[in-house]
């Protein structure tokens, strides 16, 4: 067969020709209509009008875009809504929503074994209320199986050696955690923590966690449960110990769209954030999982603390649009240090999607939860907290303590220009690494870098070859001078009372205007620290400081540069004394 892209024809062929008994439709089925397409149709408005038709005829349609010349409005036309929409980079890849797309008709057959008969004027993309199919399962009650008056001294929690499961522990007594945590083949936390316990916030013991709540607002969940998670997200911020060197959190709901409500570090106390989380809004659509993931990267963690435990809380009641997207945002999100706990909520939930979005379990913890209603969330309210306390402690674990009696605030100096692209890559991995430090007070560090330099002239007319031609950079002397002009200073997030160390890295030789500003930026900064990279550098090039304030180091290339960042770490770490 070969043609043009008569879609709207092989519409009103299938509702016409195709759903007949004497093709073998039956009576009292669900109709389905899977739309394959790689182009434009003839006529968008002649689609639109034979998929309208279908639908007022009971006859639900999925669309299905390949390649990059579909026309994405035109699918959701055919569909009738974003849910029922999907899209694939060519015809090999539509095995990949095989799974996904079973998955979402089989909800389809569901719908409308437990609704009454939908109205043949409705069309597809009125909201359906989904809370009657979830509620139409026959569950078990959690809540009514888990009302222990258990009172858990939390304060205990990071310093065990041999784990105790919950399981075995008797009605009515104190649960001291202290047998729970430091064990490696920790064994707690499999069932769900009583909800009528007496919770000490202060039992992560000072260990600091960015939690993210991230919440499905899909159509598929009605507007009573979606006030439910909003309502379990207080419950479980109740929990914490809201303050900036502690617990922060922060909100983003998803459907078709992301919307990041709360920020991270953005609310200081339990009850701001209480007035905030009643705030956010319900947004309806579909379930666009991976594009809410990928702006979690691109955006929300950009609030985060660089030194603490960054966790991700997603709640959802279906499967995503797109579960490879999903799969391929969650592998970056955990790439990049993230805890991510799955929620899953009702019948519908994919439990394969659902744990590829999770972390994998660790140290006795698993990061998945399964429940039949949003009643049920309340139910680990508690064991949530306790999982984001364990995992803080054992993010802070591994790392290094860093003893300062006062903060710090380092600038590193380079130009970009002469070091080019692999040494400032080095360089900037070098600044990074500093987010792995772990702070024995409430001090803490901060690191920037002053790096720009300007090309003056950069574009030059199309004119005969000549010795003239020539693009102009800043000297070095400039980005010195912009360090001690802008590098330390409050508008650059410098702090006056913090102490503030330069690190300095020469890859050319200096001049004499390059060293007056040096000595100069000397004088009013508690620590510098110069590196001169390459083998150009000697006895006579280096520039000779008798300050015990100026530290100079030599390094062969830059390749070099990061075994840089343990010296320094050591180094700053370490000046107690410093004033």
């Amino acid at each position: 067969m070969s043609g043009g892209t008569n879609t709207a024809s092989a519409i009103h062929l299938a509702v016409n020709e195709v759903f007949k008994s004497k093709t073998g439709a039956r009576k009292g089925v669900k109709n389905i209509i899977v739309v394959i397409t790689d182009g434009e149709s003839f006529s968008e408005s002649e689609t639109k009008k034979s998929a309208s038709q279908a639908r007022h005829m009971g006859i639900n349609l999925f669309a299905i875009g390949v390649g990059t010349s579909v026309n994405v409005k035109e699918l959701r036309l055919i569909a009738g809504s974003s849910e029922h929409v999907y899209q694939v980079s060519n015809y090999e890849d539509l095995k990949s929503i095989k799974d996904a797309l079973i998955n979402k008709t089989c909800i389809e057959i569901h719908q409308s074994a437990y609704t009454t008969n939908l109205e043949e004027n409705t069309p597809l993309d009125d909201t359906v209320d989904m809370k009657k199919i979830h509620q139409s399962t026959n569950t078990t009650d959690l809540e009514k199986d888990k009302t222990l008056n258990w009172t858990v001294d939390f304060e205990k929690i990071h310093q065990t050696t041999n784990t105790s499961s919950i399981e075995d522990t008797p009605q009515n007594e104190t649960v001291d955690f202290e047998k729970i945590h430091q064990s490696t083949t920790t064994q707690i936390l499999q069932e769900d923590t009583p909800i009528n316990k007496t919770v000490e916030i202060e039992y992560c013991s000072g260990k600091p966690a960015d939690v993210l709540f991230l919440l499905d607002s899909s159509s598929s969940i009605s507007r009573n449960d979606f006030k439910k998670q909003l309502s379990f997200i207080k419950s479980v911020v109740n929990v914490f110990d809201i303050n900036p060197q502690k617990t922060a959190v922060g909100v983003s709901t998803f459907s078709d769209d992301f919307r990041s409500v709360i920020h991270l570090n953005e609310f200081t106390s339990k009850e701001s954030i209480f007035k905030a989380v009643d705030k956010v809004p319900y947004l309806r659509g579909g379930t666009d999982t991976g594009n809410a993931l990928k702006n979690i990267i691109d955006f929300d963690f950009k609030f985060a603390r660089p030194n603490v435990a960054h966790i991700l809380i997603i709640i959802t009641d279906g499967l995503s649009r797109d579960p490879f997207e999903t799969f391929l945002q969650a592998s970056k999100l955990k790439k990049t240090g993230v805890s991510i706990f799955a929620i899953g909520v009702g019948p519908f939930v994919d439990q394969k999607e659902l744990k590829t979005m999770a972390s994998p379990p660790k140290e006795g913890l698993d990061f998945v939860f399964n429940f039949s209603t949003y009643d049920a969330l309340h139910s680990i309210k508690n064991l949530l907290a306790i999982k984001t306390c364990v995992i803080a402690g054992l993010h802070m674990k591994d790392r290094p303590i860093c003893i300062l009696n006062k903060p710090v605030d380092i600038v590193f100096t380079f130009n970009a220009a002469t070091i080019g692209n692999r040494g400032t890559r080095s360089i900037l991995k070098t600044v990074q690494n500093f987010e792995k430090l772990r702070f024995q007070n409430e001090s803490d560090m901060r690191v920037g870098v002053i790096s720009q330099s300007c090309a003056y002239g950069g574009d030059l007319p199309l004119q005969t070859p000549n010795k003239n031609l020539a693009v102009t950079f800043d000297k070095m002397s400039f980005l010195i001078k912009r360090t001690k002009s802008y590098g330390l200073t409050e508008e650059n997030g410098a702090r006056s009372e913090a102490v503030h160390i330069v690190v300095l890295i020469v890859d050319t030789l200096l001049t004499m205007e390059d060293e007056i500003e040096i000595l100069e930026l000397e004088a009013i900064v508690n620590k510098m620290y110069i590196a001169y990279v390459g083998n150009i550098h000697n006895k006579n090039s280096i520039l000779s400081v008798s300050s015990a304030s100026v530290t100079t180091l030599s390094l062969v290339d830059f390749t070099a540069i990061e075994s840089l960042s343990g010296y320094l770490q050591e180094e700053i770490c370490q000046m107690v004394q410093i004033n």
